[in-house]
């Protein structure tokens, strides 16, 4: 992959992928798991950079859609607890993604992958809190969510 990732093409690639190989990336336990799995490699060469496992662990629970809302305010739509979103900012690796995973399979949001592409591959406090202040930036009908 170069230096500049394209998340999109790497979702266009996953849509693409046969039914049994989305199969074995959908049941890796931890991101660090995905090295031992062949249809990761098919998806991103052998760059194995950990930023591209944690992008390949949640990519089989977020759809593409161009100009789709940030994560946290699909999260917030779907009426995910903040409880279980503060699971994963106040968890560490891989502990915090395994709990994005988790509310990305409940939520099965349609996500911009140019926006959560990044935000995965260079995962950081900064990134777990604007995930959060997009979760509080959508309204919501019942305050005590």
């Amino acid at each position: 992959m170069s230096d500049k990732p394209d998340f999109v093409a790497l979702w266009q690639r996953w849509s693409e992928l046969e039914p049994g190989r989305k199969a074995e990336l959908r049941r890796v336990r931890v991101p660090g798991d995905l090295t031992e799995v062949p249809a990761f490699y098919r998806l991103i060469g052998a760059d194995t950079r950990h930023g591209w496992r944690r992008v390949v662990y949640c990519l089989p629970w977020a759809e593409h859609a161009s100009g789709a809302a940030p994560l946290g305010a699909s999260f917030a739509q779907a009426k995910v607890s903040e409880k279980r979103l503060f699971q994963v900012i106040r968890s560490q690796e891989p502990n915090d993604l395994i709990q994005l995973r988790r509310l990305l399979q409940q939520a099965r949001p349609k996500v911009d992958w140019t926006q959560l592409g990044p935000q995965l591959y260079w995962w950081s406090d900064d990134n777990k809190r604007r995930l959060l202040e997009d979760f509080y930036r959508m309204p919501r009908a019942v305050a005590d969510h």
